[in-house]
């Protein structure tokens, strides 16, 4: 057994329970298709003193979805642990699409580290959220650790390029 299948095998027999699994999976919901930091995104380019973070986080989101969601997923094509494993219970909706690495870090850190590159005070609000919902998906059994990891890696440099765009764009506009 490797270490991604103990770590779920773990919080299976020692950690999961009703309570904690309601929240859960109301945390992963959050982040369910990227509409929370997309509307975060949104909010963010309303107004004067957060449009460069509204951008680098629209930038950042962007680029999850094209190359965590439809390139690499379907490049590297790793089954759900689910899927993979049969002594594993799921506590989300099962998924068809692949596992790694997982979307909902990739895109919570990449909107999360990109507030946090303008917005230092709000942006560790937003990189301990992204913590919690990445978190989520390996306790609701649809992700193995890496997969979380692996995105939220992806998402520290989709924020970085967004980040670059921004100050770009903001640098030719002024």
């Amino acid at each position: 057994m490797g270490l991604d299948h103990a770590v779920l095998r773990f919080f299976q027999d020692n950690v999961q329970d009703g309570a904690l699994t309601a929240f859960f999976r109301f945390v992963s919901f959050l982040a369910d298709g990227g509409w929370l930091w997309i509307a975060v995104s949104v909010a963010l380019l309303c107004f004067r003193s957060t449009r460069k973070a509204g951008v680098a986080s629209a930038v950042a989101l962007l680029c999850s979805l094209l190359f965590t969601n439809i390139l690499l997923k379907n490049v590297i094509a790793r089954p759900r642990p689910y899927v993979a494993y049969g002594d594993l219970r799921v506590y989300a909706k099962e998924l068809s699409s692949f596992s790694f690495p997982s979307g909902h870090a990739s895109a919570s850190f990449a909107a999360s580290a990109a507030i946090f590159w303008f917005h230092k005070l709000p942006g560790v609000g937003a990189l301990a959220l992204a913590a919690v919902i990445a978190f989520s998906r390996v306790y609701l059994s649809v992700h193995y650790l890496t997969d979380v990891l692996g995105g939220a890696a992806l998402g520290v440099l989709y924020a970085a390029a967004g980040a670059f765009a921004a100050r770009r764009f903001y640098k030719r506009a002024a």
